[in-house]
């Protein structure tokens, strides 16, 4: 009864009374504790609708009513919240909600969709300093830099191994590390399909040279007497670089700056990474 929301009550019990007599017979158990309740009940005096009727009966059928709602099958799900390390001043995170016999490997496949990247690179998990989880031929090919235990993550789920922090990796090249954070675990009364349900900030180019790359195209970006300006135009996809120096165009139109403006790497779309979570889960 303490975990049971309140039930929907049979016709047997349908006026409002009568589902206020039974809410009520089902507070005093509560309050006067089950062992209480156990050896008194009988003798508690209950009316409905002028009549005596036998309480220990009538709470009998009130669990029979409240247990189709307690012993309901509900399935584990987790609220994890993955932030993707950068200079301070950017803040780019997704929030999904995920069942917990998810895999390593549907978890890398989500974190891909939802910042961007295009799966061209190695990437591994870890778990504190012993634990590393990347895909089953990357284990076979690890050199043994440490003595971390390498699990497959198609055979490992977060209901089996997880933490409250772990990291994903992406592009040992650029180094983008992702910090994941476990920040709780809920029930649901259907089985939990991967969504994205709360996010901030537009993601990196692919293969911009990491966090400090990213920086570093962004500034020459912004400034057209940058040196880099042009080849940071070529990142963004606003023009084409021949590997020469920039030189200011003095007829650049207002609709190209307008346009250089309006550009935002992968930008936080949730609608698009759902649609696109909701054909590889289906």
């Amino acid at each position: 009864l303490e975990e049971g929301e309140r039930c929907t009550f049979t016709k047997e019990f349908e006026s409002a009374y009568e589902r206020k007599k039974l809410n009520d017979l089902a507070a005093w158990v509560v309050e006067a504790g089950l062992k209480e309740a156990q050896q008194s009940i009988s003798s508690l005096p209950v009316t409905i609708n002028r009549r005596k009727v036998d309480a220990k009966e009538l709470f009998g059928d009130l669990l029979k009513e409240r247990r189709k709602e307690i012993t309901k099958r509900l399935y584990l799900a987790a609220s994890v919240k993955v932030r993707l390390r950068l200079y301070s001043q950017y803040n780019v995170w997704r929030r999904f909600h995920l069942p917990l016999d998810l895999t390593y490997g549907s978890l890398h496949d989500i974190i891909q969709v939802a910042f961007g990247w295009d799966g061209s690179h190695l990437h591994e998990f870890k778990l504190g300093k012993w634990v590393r989880i990347m895909p089953r031929d990357d284990i076979e090919r690890d050199f043994g830099w440490d003595d971390s235990e390498l699990l497959d993550e198609y055979e490992v789920t977060l209901a089996e191994v997880s933490a409250k922090k772990m990291t994903y990796t992406y592009d040992f090249g650029d180094y983008w590390v992702h910090d994941i954070t476990l920040e709780k675990v809920f029930t649901v009364e259907e089985e939990q399909k991967p969504i994205c349900v709360a996010g901030e900030g537009s993601a990196p180019w692919e293969d911009c040279g990491g966090a400090w790359g990213y920086h570093s195209l962004l500034e020459s970006l912004v400034d057209p007497d940058d040196p880099n300006h042009a080849y940071a135009r070529s990142w963004a996809g606003l023009g084409y670089w021949d590997g020469a120096e920039d030189e200011e165009d003095e007829d650049e139109d207002e609709e190209e700056d307008e346009e250089e403006e309006g550009n935002d790497c992968t930008p936080y779309n949730q609608l698009i990474i759902n649609a696109r979570l909701s054909r590889m889960f289906r």
